[in-house]
């Protein structure tokens, strides 16, 4: 078996515990979703993967767990240099970093459909952070070299409104 076919089965029977977990509601089951994820992005199957990283300013994603109208997961892998603008997802999330470090910068909403920035996380290799369904966030590479990421949500991201509609302005 390769690594990237072992690093899919551990994310398969992870994500058997994380819908057992996210059928209880509450920021604790969240935490506890959190503590799985970090588990699997420490796993050292995923340290040579086939998996292609990201190129500078690009970023890809590989759907490794995703069922329609329940939690899905994701490997993001994103360039050197590539940045999200401010926006939110309608559903929680869960990232887990596998390689390299994601800046999430976080936001309050202020009138005109605009944000505030409120805090920074950066998100390094086996850590992890919980964003609620009306978190609004937005995403630096930060360091050498790209990263890989697991993200997981509430529901798949073809389930989610387009990317364009759930973007915001920063305020001045």
């Amino acid at each position: 078996m390769t690594s990237s076919s072992e690093a899919l089965r551990d994310s398969i029977a992870a994500m058997s515990t994380i819908r057992a977990l996210t059928q209880r509601s509450g920021e604790s089951a969240l935490e506890e979703v959190a503590a799985v994820l970090q588990r699997l992005a420490r796993s050292p199957h995923w340290r040579a993967t086939s998996w292609r990283a990201a190129a500078p300013s690009e970023e890809l994603l590989y759907e490794l767990a995703v069922l329609a109208g329940a939690p899905s997961l994701y490997l993001v892998s994103d360039g050197q240099g590539l940045t999200s603008p401010p926006h939110e997802h309608g559903t929680w999330t869960v990232i887990a970093g596998v390689r390299g470090n994601e800046a999430n910068d976080l936001y309050r909403r202020v009138p005109g459909r605009r944000v505030a920035p409120i805090d920074r996380v950066v998100v390094g290799p086996g850590e992890s952070m919980v964003l609620a369904a009306d978190a609004i966030h937005s995403t630096e590479v930060v360091g050498e070299g790209p990263t890989f990421h697991l993200h997981l949500y509430g529901r798949p991201l073809s389930e989610l409104d387009g990317f364009a509609s759930r973007v915001f302005a920063k305020h001045d």
